[in-house]
């Protein structure tokens, strides 16, 4: 028997799927973080890469604590490091920036960064100081220059080799279309390097210092 008052059943073809996650309509607050595939795909090193970056963008710009409302702990870690509704646009503005990779963002963010690592490395506090040259290392990653497309339409393969590892980047119509990598001793590499078109050497060669690292 069938309630009247019961919505009526809705075929499969029009059920809502539940998303893997929502937001707040309304945040506490702005903030920078990682976005990944909605697939739950296993994480790529690069995703931990960029929450390092945001690490180190939020304890210099703490734009996640310029809340209109803070309570207990959040209220305290605010005042501590300055940040309040006020200062919330000039904040924002600032990581835009660095996001952006101006210049004069990124390296005041660096010295700022910087400055805190070599303090913590003078009080012995190695393991923050590691923490800090990560997110150091990290706000270069995605502050530097990027390569996906070049203005003319080429194939080519581009080879970066570092630390033993040889790393290929397949570039057809002018757009990366997919990359590998493997171990390589330098004097198999060099003919390959030999090969990489000049404009793409330091990309390649920064790509594969970073695989090899990783």
């Amino acid at each position: 028997m069938v309630d009247p008052a019961s919505p009526a059943p809705q075929p499969a073809s029009a059920r809502q799927v539940p998303p893997l996650a929502s937001a707040p309509q309304v945040p506490p607050a702005p903030r920078v973080q990682p976005v990944t595939s909605a697939a739950r795909l296993p994480l790529a090193p690069g995703v931990y890469r960029f929450r390092d970056a945001v690490s180190g963008l939020g304890r210099v710009l703490p734009l996640a604590y310029a809340a209109e409302r803070h309570a207990g702990t959040d209220r305290d870690m605010a005042r501590v490091r300055g940040a309040s509704p006020a200062a919330r646009a000039g904040l924002a503005r600032t990581t835009a920036a660095v996001l952006n990779r101006d210049p004069v963002a990124v390296a005041s963010l660096r010295a700022e960064l910087t400055a805190r690592r070599d303090a913590a490395a003078a009080a012995l506090a190695f393991e923050f100081a590691g923490r800090l040259q990560a997110e150091l290392e990290a706000v270069d990653w995605i502050t530097g220059e990027q390569k996906v497309t070049q203005a003319q339409p080429c194939d080519v393969d581009v080879y970066g080799w570092a630390g033993g590892v040889l790393v290929c980047f397949e570039i057809r119509g002018g757009r990366m279309s997919g990359w590998r990598q493997r171990a390589c001793g330098a004097a198999a590499a060099r003919s390959r390097l030999a090969r990489t078109p000049p404009a793409w050497a330091d990309f390649a060669r920064r790509a594969a210092e970073l695989a090899a690292r990783l």
